[in-house]
Order: structure tokens, then C-alpha cells, then sequence
């Protein structure tokens, strides 16, 4: 028997079917067999251990890891036994096949597996680690200790690539997770309270191990440091390294760097070769920005990690989890080379690394070493077999913007017009925006999809926009997100931040639905911008807070705006909308309480603050008698004979007078209104009117006005819509069929 494979199982009925499926490509391959130790088991495990092997035999749980190894060694045939859990899946069969059919395993008495601890299914994270599991079945191997159980190795040892998926401390079961920690945090905390000397640090850093897969870093550190406390003052002057090399990386995890360093350094001096303390030593000083430092101890670990292609492994107290790393190294030395601006060795090493990942990473700094050293030929090697994404030619760009403005190894226009022809989108930008021809963006818009959100196209779309206004319409049918990226992008320029608050202007009341929402995303930034001041803002003010209450209306019944569901719904930049509108409503009524609630508001909304500091300043503090109440309906009936014989100026004066007076009067705002249609002002007109139609609860009028309005401005969509309000609030039969009768000839 060459191989026997040891178990040792409870209540395993969730995993031990997936484990030992994964076993079966051994059949015909290699000569093995499955033993298995049930400990217990309350569940199915027996049942589902005997369909794969008849080896199977319980023994009561004695609390003791290592004593239960041992049982199920006493039952092993083979010449090797692999030690393997009930949730390990075997990943790699043909490497395991290979260690005993190409002689390797002549060479070793003991030998390390990988082991990829799954931290979630759901996201395929897993954390690497080797472990000892393959042993020679001699009668001296064992295994100690009652938990985290460690095996007595006898050399020479090997290292393969053996590699098995663990689940026990994947986060997506949590109730395991917490039962394994739970039960071995009690049992070690009954060891330490018994145990001194070397077995107290021993303990304690298993303890510690324990603690940091529970995320519990107080108590991870508290037990790490008392164990490193404990070893370097070991009075025999000998040092645990296993708990060096724990703490080390604890502190590199956590980005500690210098304290990382220190531990590690202070390892590598007792003579080790572990490669896990120069991986941390080198991306330690890389961190620190250390350069030189960092690359002397990437040559240490590509030195030792060259000496272990034999497989033969010095250290045997220590996982070690840095050999596969080699790529993830060369990685940051390729980035320290890029800081320390020596191109050449960026090109050189960049090629050495294998995984794709790595080079999508670097591909920026790899594209900008090569063309600073003006290698084109590297760049365009790079991407013989490669498709040109937007993101590629985000990072070209990017990469000649610096190159340009810091004129490394002078960087010029040749090179640029060299990159012409390699990619269409690229020619357009480089032309647009480097060489001055705007034309070229004008006549080949249609090479940049828009769909997608990068900044170089924001770039584009402002050359373009600023040509042709119309052209805003390529983003308007986007995400909300990316219309949104692209406006917060396009408003730093003047000339989009106009046409901007043209088409804010411009498609007020807008009534089809995704140009509603488009607007008010326009809107949104605008408004929050610090680019519009005064009467520009304020108007922009009333039409944000109209169309953003209009749109919500469209997509929400009344019961649900009015509700405390919307807390759970809509974003917070809505909500506010809606509680502004209700303090509104109510200011006339209660100036107080409208005083109150925009204090409320601002603590509520910081962030809103310049809106809130605009309604805050057109407060009107004067108490409101009824004698000014009846003055007022007086002045009315002047504005309305003034607007009769065409003495306008002076009706517009008398409002003035009011609106000075009184706050948020709907028909204060409706006179305004229709005197600003008469003198051909429609934006002023349909903005009064807007405001009206909102604060009057007679709504007729206003909805009527706004349609007029509307119709004369040939927007004739929106002037059926409002012409359909009007005739929802119209009381009169007469005007009912007249308003029917201008619908049916629009």
C-alpha cells in the first residue's frame, strides 16, 4: 500500500461527501486507502464515511487532538500517510499522483501541502498557507499537543504543490466558525492557566492564532506579544521563531510596517530561511518608501526562494506562505523601480511576472516606463494580443498627460502623433486635445461610447458640448451614476457650465419622464456647484425644487411622499426636497415654526446648507394683521385694473411692494406671472407661475397660465399636459370645453 490517507471526523455530514469525491481521481492512479477515526458523531457521518471506504472505526473523543491523530495512524498500511480533514477538497490530484510516481518522495521523510483557506465562497477569497501532511509511516511520527496538534517531523523535508480547498473558517458559515473558535479558545485558556516555560509560549501563540481568526485583534496582539515577551527573554538564549514569524506578519497585515520590520529582522539574524520574513522586509521598506532597502531584501528572497527549486526545506517550525508569492513580490519591486524612476528595470521586471492580475495592476507604470524611455515598441508589443478597453485608453492618457506636463526625458509632440494610429480613440483625443484641431472630436464623436463613464471621455464631451450645445442629449438616456459623473466632470468649464444652466432654463416643466429625470440630475449639480450666485441661483433654486417635486410625483403616489417610507426609499438629497416642501406649505401660516424647521433642516442636511442659507435670507420676520390681509386683496384689484389699461411697469411695482411683505403668496406670484407673459418674458413668467401652482390650493389659474405660457413658447407636449391639469381643477363647464377645444388643435 503506498498511500493511506487518515481522518479524523464528527458530525462532518455537511463536507465529507464533497472531500472524498474529490479522492476518487486517485482510483487507478495510485495505490491508497482511506481510514477514518469517528469521534463521536451524532449525525450522518458514519453512514456517508462506510459508501467510500470499510475502513472506518469509532473511538470515543478523548479532548485531545493529537491522541486522536495517533489512533487513526495505528490503523494506516501505507508507506506515506497524507493527513487530511473532513473539509479539505483536494484541488490538485495530478500533483499528488506525481510526488509518488516520479520518485520525489524517496527523497523525503516528511513533506508540506498548500492549503487555501476559503475566507468567503460567495467573493472566492482564500487565504494560502503550507502545512506538514505528508509523513513517511515510521514508527517514531506522532503528532503533540491537545489542540492546533503539531507533527513530530523527521528530515530530510520536501515542499510540493499539492493543494486542498479548506472550509472551516469560511466566513459564510459563521455558527462553524464560531463553534471551532469557541471550543479550542476554551481549551487552550485550561492549558495556559497549567502550563510554563517554553509550553506557556507555545500556548500562548496558539491562543493568539486562535484569536486572530475570530477578528478579535485586541486580544490577537495581547497573547502574541506576551509570547514574544516570553521568548526573547528565554533564559537558555534560544528563540521560538514560530512566534516571531506570527507576530511579524500580524503587524504587516495590520500596515505596521516599522514594528513589522523590526520582529522580522530581528528573525532573519537568527539564520532563517524562512521566505515569509524577507517577503514582509521587502514590502515593509517598499511601504515605507525605502527603496534601496527594499530592493536589497528582494534579491534575499529571490535568492533563497532560487536555492528551494530541490524542494528541500531548512525551517520546520514555521508555515511558510511567500514561495508562491514570487509574482506578488516581483510586482512591488517593479513599483519601486517605477518610484525610484528607473524605467528600464520597470520594462525588464514587468516581463518576468507571470499572473495576468499582476499586469493589470502595473499596466499603467509599465506603459508610462516604456514610454518614457521612448520605447514604443514595447508599448505596442504589449497590446499585439491584447483588446484596447476604454480603461487602456484611460491609462494611455493618463500615462501622456504626466509624461507632457513633467517633460520626462523630453517627452514631445512626436511621440504623440507616433500613438496616432494606434487606436481610433485615441487619435480623437490626442487630436482634440493636444493638437488643437476641436473639429476632429465635432466629426468622429461617434467613435467614443459614452455609455461608460471615464474621465478622458468627459474631456471629449466638453470640447463637443461646447461646439454643439445639442450634443449633451449622448448622456441624458444614462445611468443615473454616470450622467452624474459626467456633469460633476463638465461643469469645471465655463462654457458647459452656461449651456448647463441654458438647459436647466430651457427644459423647465419638462413633463416626459426621462427628461425630467435628467434635468434634475443636471440640476443637482448645478445647484450644489459654487460656480452660480444671486438672482441666478435663486431662480435655479425654484426650478430644481419644482421639477425635483414633479418628478418624485411621477414616480410615487401621495400616500408614500407623505409617509415615513420615504426614509427607507429615497436618497437623502429627495427627502430634504420633500421636507422643505412641507415647511413651505406651512411658512405663511406659522413663520416660527418655518423659522424652526430650517434650523432642524441644517443640522438634518449639512451639507445643503447653501440652499438652506438662501431660503433662510428671503425670510420675512414682520408679523401679518388682518388689516394688511384686506389692504392686500385691495391692492389686487389695482394690480388687476392696472393690467387692464396696460400700465404694467406700475402693477409689477405694487407686487414688488407685496412680495416684500408677504412670504410665499400663491397669488402674489400668479399676478407676477401673467404680467411677465404679457411683456414677452416667458422664463420670468413660467417660473412665477411654477411657484404659484405649487402654494395656491385653487390650482386652476396657475395650471392654466403655465399652459399659455408654454404654447407660446412652442413646447407643445407640455402645454397639453398642463392644459390636462388645468382642466382636472377647472370648476366651469364652459371653460371645460373650451380648454377641451384648444387640446384638440394643438
Amino acid at each position: 500500500m503506498k498511500l493511506s490517507i487518515a481522518m479524523i471526523v464528527k458530525n462532518e455530514e455537511k463536507n465529507l461527501s464533497k472531500t472524498l469525491d474529490a479522492l476518487k481521481a486517485l482510483d487507478g492512479k495510485i495505490d491508497y486507502e482511506i481510514v477514518i477515526v469517528d469521534t463521536g458523531s451524532e449525525d450522518s457521518t458514519i453512514d456517508i464515511a462506510s459508501k467510500y471506504t470499510e475502513r472506518v472505526y469509532e473511538h470515543p473523543w478523548t479532548g485531545n487532538f493529537a491522541e486522536m491523530r495517533n489512533i487513526s495512524f495505528k490503523y494506516c498500511e501505507g508507506e506515506w500517510i497524507l493527513v487530511l480533514d473532513a473539509d479539505e477538497v483536494l484541488e490538485t490530484p495530478e500533483e499528488l499522483i506525481s510526488f509518488f510516481m516520479d520518485g520525489r518522495s524517496e527523497f523525503f521523510n516528511s513533506a508540506t501541502v498548500n492549503i487555501k483557506n476559503i475566507i468567503s465562497d460567495k467573493d472566492k477569497n482564500y487565504v494560502m498557507g503550507s502545512l506538514f501532511r505528508l509523513f513517511k509511516n515510521i514508527s517514531s511520527f506522532k503528532f503533540n499537543g491537545r489542540i492546533h496538534e503539531q507533527p513530530v517531523l523527521t528530515e530530510p523535508l520536501g515542499n510540493t504543490k499539492i493543494s486542498f480547498l479548506h472550509n472551516g473558517y469560511s466566513r459564510d458559515d459563521y455558527e462553524l466558525v464560531r463553534y471551532k473558535n469557541e471550543r479550542n479558545k476554551k481549551l487552550l485558556l485550561e492549558d495556559l492557566s497549567k502550563a510554563k516555560g517554553n509550553d506557556k509560549i507555545y500556548i500562548l501563540f496558539q491562543l493568539a492564532q486562535t484569536y486572530s481568526m475570530a477578528n478579535d485583534d485586541a486580544n490577537t496582539m495581547s497573547a502574541i506579544r506576551e509570547a514574544y515577551r516570553m521568548t526573547t527573554q528565554r533564559k537558555d538564549g534560544k528563540i521560538n521563531l514560530y512566534v516571531l514569524h506570527f507576530y511579524a506578519k500580524e503587524l504587516f497585515s495590520k500596515q505596521i510596517y516599522n514594528k513589522a520590520i523590526k520582529i522580522a529582522e530581528e528573525a532573519i539574524q537568527n539564520k532563517t530561511t524562512n521566505l515569509d520574513f524577507y517577503y514582509i522586509l521587502a514590502l515593509g521598506y517598499s511601504n515605507l518608501k525605502n527603496y534601496d532597502k527594499a530592493q536589497s531584501y528582494f534579491d534575499k528572497y529571490l535568492e533563497i526562494r532560487e536555492k528551494r527549486k530541490d524542494g528541500i526545506i531548512e525551517d520546520i517550525t514555521m508555515i511558510e506562505s511567500a514561495f508562491d508569492r514570487k509574482d506578488e513580490l516581483l510586482k512591488e519591486r517593479t513599483i519601486c523601480y517605477y518610484n525610484n524612476n528607473e524605467y528600464k528595470k520597470v520594462v525588464e521586471t514587468f516581463n518576468f511576472i507571470q499572473d495576468d492580475k499582476m499586469k493589470e495592476v502595473l499596466k499603467e507604470i509599465y506603459i508610462f516606463s516604456s514610454l518614457a524611455m521612448g520605447d514604443l515598441s514595447n508599448f505596442y508589443n504589449y497590446y499585439k494580443n491584447e483588446k484596447v478597453e476604454d480603461r487602456d485608453i484611460g491609462n494611455i492618457i493618463s500615462v501622456i498627460r504626466r509624461l507632457d506636463m513633467e517633460d520626462i526625458n523630453n517627452f514631445s509632440k512626436g511621440i504623440k502623433e507616433k500613438l496616432l494610429d494606434f487606436d481610433n480613440r485615441l487619435k480623437v483625443y490626442i487630436n482634440s486635445i493636444y493638437l488643437n484641431k476641436n473639429e476632429d472630436i465635432v466629426q468622429n464623436y461617434n467613435l467614443i461610447d459614452f455609455s461608460s463613464f471615464y474621465t478622458w471621455k468627459s474631456d471629449l464631451l466638453i470640447k463637443l458640448i461646447s461646439k454643439d450645445k445639442t450634443k449633451l442629449q449622448l448622456i441624458s438616456g444614462l445611468s443615473k451614476e454616470t450622467v452624474e459623473a459626467y456633469i460633476s466632470a463638465i461643469i469645471s468649464d465655463y462654457d458647459c457650465l452656461k449651456i448647463l444652466y441654458e438647459f436647466s432654463v430651457d427644459n423647465f416643466l419638462a413633463t416626459d419622464i426621462k427628461k425630467l429625470n435628467f434635468v434634475t440630475i443636471v440640476e443637482k449639480t448645478l445647484i450644489l456647484s459654487k460656480s452660480i450666485e444671486d438672482d441666478r441661483y435663486k431662480s435655479l433654486l425654484e426650478r430644481t425644487r419644482i421639477n425635483k417635486l414633479n418628478f418624485l410625483r411621477k414616480i410615487y403616489n401621495k400616500e408614500i411622499l407623505s409617509s415615513d417610507a420615504i426614509h427607507s426609499i429615497l436618497s437623502k438629497y429627495d427627502i430634504f426636497w420633500i421636507k422643505n416642501e412641507s415647511l413651505i406649505k406651512n411658512a405663511s401660516k406659522d413663520k416660527l415654526a418655518y423659522i424652526k424647521g430650517l434650523r432642524e433642516l441644517l443640522k438634518e442636511f449639512p451639507e445643503y446648507k447653501k440652499i438652506i442659507e438662501n431660503y433662510q435670507a428671503e425670510l420675512k420676520l414682520n408679523d401679518i394683521t388682518k388689516e394688511m390681509e384686506q389692504e392686500k386683496e385691495k391692492l389686487f384689484a389695482i394690480v388687476e385694473e392696472y393690467v387692464n389699461s396696460n400700465r404694467t411697469k406700475e402693477a409689477l411695482e405694487i407686487l414688488a411692494s407685496l412680495d416684500d411683505l408677504f412670504m410665499f403668496d400663491g397669488k402674489i406670484y400668479n399676478y407676477k406671472g401673467v404680467i411677465e407673459y404679457l411683456l414677452g418674458e416667458n422664463e420670468k413668467a413660467i417660473l412665477n407661475l411654477a411657484i404659484a401652482y405649487e402654494l395656491l390650493e385653487d390650482k386652476f389659474d396657475s395650471a392654466y397660465n403655465i399652459a399659455c405660457v408654454l404654447e407660446s413658447m412652442k413646447r407643445i407636449d407640455e402645454a397639453k399636459a398642463y392644459y390636462d391639469l388645468a382642466y382636472e381643477h377647472c370648476k366651469d363647464n364652459n371653460m371645460k370645453a373650451e380648454i377641451l377645444n384648444i387640446i384638440q388643435n394643438l
